[in-house]
């Protein structure tokens, strides 16, 4: 992936090895939507391998996810070195909370429908991509919806639709005016009649 991608950044930590990665869609996704971060964990069954994704909530309230990594434990100083290397990636810029979620026997929900508990290492790198390519076309389907309809009002009081209805009978007359352009009457010295 480094070759395809140069701003794909990866690390190897410890002397037993967890692999943590971000890509740049993952980077420029914490960038604009890093606010809160969740860091949800499953287990990998054929290898009891615990694997962790960074994610949180873009603009359409669609997961985004902002890193990932394969962990040879759950120890506090692996934790501690996975955050600091996350943090190091994302330009040591810290989300206003990160929350953590573990699941045992189901997969992690950012990869639902790619991997599952019995997903073995080298058919996760696979689906890693298409996984990534699925999020990114469900992103510009929602950017295209949002771009070419009208908004809607999700207020339950009467004043969303209410300005809404004025902002309409505005429109109309503003539309009715300058279809019927002003016809000169009469004009006498400075005062001009239509």
């Amino acid at each position: 992936m480094l070759a395809e991608n140069p701003a794909f950044f990866y690390a190897f930590q410890g002397d037993n090895i967890n692999i943590f990665w971000a890509d740049e869609t993952s980077r420029m996704n914490y960038n604009y939507f890093g606010d809160t971060v969740k860091l949800d964990m499953f287990y990998m069954n054929n290898y009891k391998v615990p694997f962790a994704a960074f994610t949180g909530l873009n603009h359409h309230r669609q997961q985004v996810l902002f890193g990932c990594a394969l962990l040879l434990n759950e120890s506090d100083s692996t934790f501690v070195r996975l955050i600091q290397t996350w943090l190091h990636v994302m330009s040591g810029r810290f989300p206003i909370s990160i929350t953590d979620e573990h699941r045992i026997d189901s997969a992690n929900l950012v990869f639902d429908g790619y991997v599952n508990a019995t997903t073995t290492l080298q058919f996760l790198i696979k689906q890693y991509g298409k996984a990534v390519a699925g999020w990114h076309e469900k992103e510009l389907k929602a950017d295209y919806d949002t771009t070419s309809r009208y908004a809607c009002f999700e207020d339950t009081i009467t004043h969303g639709k209410q300005a809404a209805d004025i902002y309409t009978k505005f429109q109309e007359k503003l539309v009715q005016t300058l279809a019927n352009p002003a016809t000169k009457i009469e004009e006498s010295g400075t005062i001009t009649s239509y």
